[in-house]
């Protein structure tokens, strides 16, 4: 694929993934959670121990609460702001995605092929545009494995190690 396609590529997806955030309510019982969660952090300023309606609640990790009050304290308190950072990890799966096929790891020039086919499927579609845990997951699954494969082919560096283990942690 040439260039110009593939920047259009890129911002038809961004565009897709980041259209009308906002147009629905929190549906989802673990999406109302997660960002009830991430709004109590942002009200009380305590960002150590997530609470939903006064209860502690430490079924998972604070990152992702960590980033939703972070996008609903720049962007505002709504149901975009609090999607916001699903949005922007989905984004990141793909980027990561068009990295790996356009290197040595696949045939360069696949890049485009792999994030269209990934971008436009419908359960990724969907879990990159609700405000729950699994998309951040997987792009921090995804980043571990890439600067693995980085490290494994080019060798270590103190930028990729660190990249590494910080996407595993």
């Amino acid at each position: 694929m040439n260039s110009r396609i593939l920047w259009l590529l890129g911002a038809a997806l961004v565009f897709v993934y980041l259209l009308r955030l906002g147009g629905s309510p929190l549906t989802e019982r673990s999406e109302a959670r997660y960002v009830g969660g991430a709004w109590e952090m942002l009200q009380s300023g305590d960002y150590l121990t997530p609470r939903y309606n006064g209860i502690k609640h430490l079924h998972k990790p604070p990152l992702f609460y960590w980033v939703t009050a972070l996008g609903m304290r720049t962007l505002g308190t709504g149901e975009a702001a609090a999607r916001f950072p699903t949005a922007l990890a989905a984004l990141g799966c793909l980027a990561l995605t068009f990295a790996f096929c356009e290197q040595k790891a696949v045939a360069p020039g696949q890049g485009g092929v792999a994030i269209l086919c990934l971008g436009a499927s419908p359960f990724f579609w969907e879990m990159g545009r609700i405000a729950v845990t699994d998309m951040l997951v997987a792009l921090l699954t995804s980043l571990s494995l890439y600067t693995a494969w980085r490290v494994l082919d080019q060798g270590p560096s103190s930028g990729l190690l660190i990249t590494f283990w910080s996407s595993l942690g």
